[in-house]
């Protein structure tokens, strides 16, 4: 089994085992965006670090590094 993130429609990072997928482990709300973003997507790299891309009403996009542990976006 691994600890697998998901994003979801609110800012939050949703926790879960892979061997029981339908129970939340826990969900915290992802800090550090700034106003008017909202997060769109997440992805590891192959060094393990966490980002998420970040969309404005108008269009523009910004990358985060996002800490796993602590849902804070940077």
């Amino acid at each position: 089994p691994a600890l697998i993130l998901a994003l979801t429609q609110d800012n939050t990072l949703a926790r879960f085992d892979s061997a029981a997928p339908g129970t939340v482990i826990s969900n915290t709300a992802i800090t550090g965006v700034a106003a008017g973003e909202t997060l769109v997507g997440i992805d590891f790299t192959f060094a393990g670090a966490l980002f998420g891309l970040a969309r404005q009403a108008s269009g523009v996009l910004t990358v985060y590094a996002i800490d796993p542990g602590t849902a804070v976006a940077s």
